[in-house]
């Protein structure tokens, strides 16, 4: 089986990655050389881009869904898994979806949060990786889609937090 490696994270000893068209963790041990098939992550075992990025933060990967509908945190110490189920989260909140895929384009850490910046979700999510609670603000929404056309961001992923502050590179 050949594994194309869409969405990747590094830690210390592992490469931690997601092939396109799977739901599935997989790692590579750096130390041992070998590669590993981790969990499924959802119930949907194939589809183009289940998830588009994943990020290695303290004991816990985060799978940022493409495809597929929630993100997915994987715990490293007590390998399990739990979701943040996202249709809940925007019907509850009131927020609107331009399509019901893709629903970020930019993900960045900071402090304790995971802060996921809406691509057809309208909203920026904090997930606060320490006690699992979230917050919903479509207000900075509105400050960040100045920066978009559609869906389509118009700003890399290029970022820097210095002290209090998150500086995005935008393409305008």
């Amino acid at each position: 089986m050949r594994l194309n490696a869409y969405a990747m994270c590094c830690d210390e000893e592992n490469i931690w990655f997601i092939p396109a068209g799977y739901s599935y963790l997989f790692k590579y041990s750096q130390v041992s050389k070998k590669i590993e098939m981790v969990c499924q992550l959802s119930e949907n075992k194939e589809c183009l881009l289940p998830y588009i990025e994943i990020l290695r933060v303290k004991d816990f990967v985060i799978c940022v869904p493409g495809d597929e509908k929630n993100i997915v945190i994987f715990n490293v110490k007590t390998r399990t898994l739990s979701e943040l189920d996202l249709d809940t989260i925007f019907k509850e909140e009131e927020v609107n979806t331009v399509t019901d895929i893709f629903y970020f384009n930019l993900t960045i850490v900071y402090q304790t949060y995971i802060v996921f910046f809406g691509a057809s979700a309208e909203c920026v999510l904090f997930y606060n990786i320490e006690n699992g609670e979230y917050i919903v603000d479509k207000d900075l929404y509105r400050v960040f889609s100045a920066y978009r056309v559609g869906t389509a961001a118009l700003f890399r992923k290029d970022t820097a937090i210095i002290g209090s502050k998150i500086y995005i590179a935008s393409y305008v």
